[in-house]
């Protein structure tokens, strides 16, 4: 009879592994990346598998069973976890603990990696031909038929409550039959090479910097110097089109939150696929839906 011992990164300030039997019915999903939920002490705790072992003999002492497998496929994508891996050697800092982080806070408390379903409202063809002004003894019911009609991807319960919307207000139009509920599901879309807006023209130091970049072969650092209005984002911007073309993705880093709204602004602009942005000011909720995305 084997035995299957999976190693574990709990995060904890210890710089090792942890060694764990693993459950018979979910030996099949148990593969680098995965969730685990482990006894630690007097703790349960939600650690990332590292990699798993069979022997042929049982091993020596006693080790604990794991409680509960989270992922059917791993959480970290290989390239993530390889990058994990490599800041904890780097830094020299336990791997349990650069793991977690590389996790937005509500998959270390152990919510799945697959969004929930996001239940919108929508107006039904009764709703969107309805007469507004014929209902006037209903006036928060036709301000939120007024908000459906506006919104053609249907809203949702928190964009409602921002505009005063009730669900009690929502539920009574599906009453009515103006309108309905229905489940939606964003496009997967894959970095574009296609531009919503052509470039501008380069100038010459411009053009200069946006060649040698892209000549480059391998990893290398480029220092762009410029001041303020002088076009350094345009060279960004050009350089990052030919990223996409490639069918790759592109990271920017700004340097601080404030400037993040009209930095995702012009992109979008300028590029016909998804931009997300991450940053602390968002909630944990904001944060894995960016960070959902952009896995």
């Amino acid at each position: 009879m084997s035995h299957h011992i999976v190693h574990v990164a709990v995060p904890v300030p210890l710089r090792q592994i942890f060694d764990y039997l693993a459950p018979v019915a979910a030996l099949a999903t148990l593969q680098p990346g995965v969730r685990v939920r482990v006894s630690f002490g007097r703790r349960s705790l939600i650690g990332i598998v590292i990699d798993v072992h069979n022997l042929p003999t049982p091993p020596l002492g006693h080790l604990k069973l794991i409680e509960e497998v989270l992922d059917i496929e791993p959480a970290l994508t290989p390239t993530l976890f390889k990058l994990a891996q490599f800041a904890s050697n780097y830094y020299c800092h336990p791997i349990g603990e650069v793991l977690a982080q590389a996790l937005p806070v509500a998959l270390r408390q152990g919510d799945p990696v697959a969004a929930e379903p996001d239940l919108r409202w929508r107006p039904t063809s009764l709703g969107r031909l309805l007469a507004l002004e014929t209902q006037q003894r209903a006036p928060r019911q036709m301000a939120a038929l007024t908000l459906l009609r506006d919104e053609p991807q249907g809203i949702s319960r928190e964009f409602a409550q921002v505009w005063g919307v009730t669900t009690r207000d929502l539920g009574a139009l599906v009453k009515r039959g103006w309108a309905e509920t229905y489940v939606h599901e964003e496009p997967h879309e894959l970095p574009s090479a296609q531009l919503a807006q052509p470039p501008l023209p380069a100038s010459q130091e411009q053009q200069l910097a946006i060649d040698r970049v892209l000549s480059s072969t391998g990893f290398q650092t480029f220092l762009l110097e410029g001041i303020t209005g002088s076009g350094k984002t345009e060279v960004y911007l050009q350089i990052i089109a030919e990223v996409l073309k490639r069918g790759q993705q592109a990271l920017v880093l700004v340097p601080e939150i404030s400037l993040t709204p009209q930095t995702v602004a012009r992109f979008q602009h300028r590029f016909r696929c998804p931009v997300v942005s991450l940053h602390s000011g968002l909630s944990d909720k904001e944060r894995l839906k960016a960070w959902r995305r952009a896995r």
